[in-house]
């Protein structure tokens, strides 16, 4: 039966003061005084009560502090995983709190309502320490007796006096109450708090969501990777170039998407791959935007915020216009080109006939192999229209661009660069074909055919055969002496050209003798005005004056000569037939 002291943590009267308060006195105890507790024994049975309940309360409170944050872990990572609706989640957070509360009863209240007595506390240290053997309990128990003989009060004191003796310097609280397993769960518990706290901090701001919707908040579940925005709402200039850019939390895949919504009613889903030079990072730059958007980022299965690029209007041109006007020797008429392909002709001129998006203050003309700019004029009637005519000068118009500020003082940006090819007229391509030989033999009154063609570009101005007499001085040395020119009649408009003229050496005057050369080329000219060009030629061929003899001499020997190939041409033939007979032979 346990006996609680008075005034020590039982509330029940002893049963001494219940008798005496009633007015009964039992007949053994009549007339005797109890025996007191010594003070050291109490005070250390107290102190053994007293830690007894602290480490019990303290560890109950260490364990469901332990089990709060591992109860809210697996709860949050079972809603990631699966994606829990509403009640299964409410249904979790009630076993949350039934545990909760039962921890709290059972390691807590429990131990606070159950407190240990002195009696309690003697049996703990008996069954701690055997030294003491009964002593301890036996010194209780006697000392609480209210009443006793008057042998068995004498038994009692000395009883006291020897357990005081052996309590008597000892620290029964620290023998008896181990704080071993107190230091373990306050172990286990920082242990535990380092790990969600770590977990939190790493999985933020999922964390966040996921605790809401522990305590069932109506929030969408975080996904595995995380949409950090990086770029934002942009404000940048028409027909600029804009760089979006996001950041990715948690897993991160090597590619992601960008889906842009135009002003006008068109959507794209962009590729784009994560920066290999900073992991994580997934930037795309568009080109030439005219308009404003919305975009959004689409990371692995995270979602980001949409963001809105606004766009500033330039000035900028809308339509233009290539016009070629060729020289007018040509004949040609303007014809229209593309601003890739401005390849013109020497001489003419580049209409540029544009259209500007807004209305225009003033336009500039910029020829960087100049380092000009040159104004030009706006007209129409929006104030949005330019022509201008340039010269298709090499030296000067290589390249050029126009340079807008519409009315708002606002200046175009990265104007294009239009480059120009100016293409030389080329000069007619002669070619005499006949007589082949750079040297030929004629009579004093032949006339040696000389077939030409020649062909130009654009057209032909003048065609004439052309003639240098060499004529032997008194040393026999042939010297230059009269030329001439034999002009040919050229069909207008004609760029092509071949014929065949008869060259009289009969007219030549003064008239020509035997050992006098001739040398005879063919000269042309274009319609190229603009320029002063020297006249294309041929080659040049000779024709060596020579006596009939000599001509008939020359035949002769050219007959010989033939008659000798033919022979070698049949003595070769006759050894090909003679390998071809004895490798017949030998076959068979």
């Amino acid at each position: 039966m346990k006996t609680p002291l008075p005034g020590f943590f039982g509330k029940k009267q002893a049963p001494a003061r219940r008798a005496a308060a009633a007015g009964y006195t039992h007949p053994v105890m009549r007339g005797a005084a109890p025996v007191p507790l010594p003070a050291g024994v109490r005070n250390a049975l107290l102190l053994v009560v007293g830690k007894w309940l602290a480490v019990r309360v303290a560890g109950g409170t260490a364990l469901l502090l332990t089990a709060l944050p591992l109860l809210a872990l697996a709860q949050t990572t079972a809603d990631w995983l699966f994606n829990l609706p509403l009640t299964a989640r409410a249904l979790l957070l009630a076993v949350d709190a039934a545990v909760f509360l039962w921890l709290f009863a059972t390691r807590i209240v429990k131990p606070l309502r159950r407190r240990r007595d002195l009696r309690a506390a003697a049996l703990l240290v008996e069954r701690a320490r055997p030294e003491f053997k009964t002593s301890l309990i036996s010194t209780v128990e006697l000392c609480a007796n209210p009443g006793v003989t008057a042998g068995g009060a004498e038994l009692a004191r000395q009883l006291a006096a020897r357990t005081a003796a052996l309590v008597a310097g000892r620290r029964l609280a620290r023998e008896v109450v181990p704080a071993r397993p107190l230091k373990s769960r306050l172990c286990w518990l920082a242990a535990t708090l380092a790990v969600t706290a770590g977990v939190f901090f790493f999985f933020r701001p999922q964390a966040v969501v996921l605790l809401q919707r522990v305590l069932l908040a109506n929030v969408a579940l975080p996904t595995k990777t995380r949409v950090v925005p990086v770029s934002g709402d942009l404000h940048i200039v028409a027909g600029a170039d804009v760089e979006l850019a996001a950041r990715a939390g948690g897993v991160v895949p090597g590619a992601a998407r960008v889906i842009v919504a135009y002003q006008d009613g068109r959507r794209e889903t962009l590729p784009v791959a994560v920066s290999p030079a900073e992991p994580g990072l997934f930037a795309l730059r568009l080109h030439n935007i005219l308009q404003p958007f919305r975009y959004h980022f689409e990371i692995n299965d995270g979602v980001g915020e949409t963001f809105t690029v606004s766009t500033r209007v330039l000035p900028a041109l809308a339509r233009v216009k290539f016009t070629q006007i060729y020289p007018a020797y040509t004949g040609i008429a303007d014809a229209e080109m593309t601003g890739g392909n401005l390849a013109l002709l020497a001489g003419g001129k580049l209409r540029v006939e544009a259209e500007a998006t807004r209305p225009l203050k003033a336009a500039v003309l910029k020829m960087p192999a100049l380092k000009t700019e040159t104004p030009l004029t706006v007209s129409g009637s929006g104030g949005a229209s330019l022509k201008v005519e340039l010269p298709a000068d090499r030296e000067q118009l290589a390249s050029f661009s126009i340079h807008l500020t519409d009315t708002g003082g606002a200046e175009s940006l990265n104007d294009p660069e239009y480059r120009v090819d100016i293409q030389p007229d080329r000069a007619p391509v002669v070619t005499l074909l006949q007589p082949k030989k750079e040297k030929t033999t004629v009579l004093p009154g032949d006339q040696p055919a000389l077939v030409f063609s020649v062909r130009d570009d654009h057209g032909l101005r003048k065609v004439a055969v052309r003639y240098q007499i060499f004529r032997p001085d008194a040393m026999g040395r042939s010297v230059a002496a009269e030329s001439g020119e034999l002009p040919l009649t050229v069909p207008a408009g004609v760029a092509a050209l071949k014929q065949t003229f008869e060259l009289n050496l009969a007219r030549m005057q003064p008239p020509l003798r035997v050992g006098d050369a001739v040398s005879c080329w063919i000269e042309a000219t274009d319609n190229n005005n603009l320029a002063r060009q020297q006249p294309a030629a041929s080659r040049r061929k000779m024709f060596d004056i020579v006596s009939a003899e000599a001509k008939r001499a020359e035949f002769v020997a050219a007959l010989a000569e033939k008659a000798e190939d033919i022979d070698r041409a049949k003595t070769a033939t006759e050894k090909v037939g003679e390998r071809i007979e004895n490798a017949m032979r030998e076959e068979k």
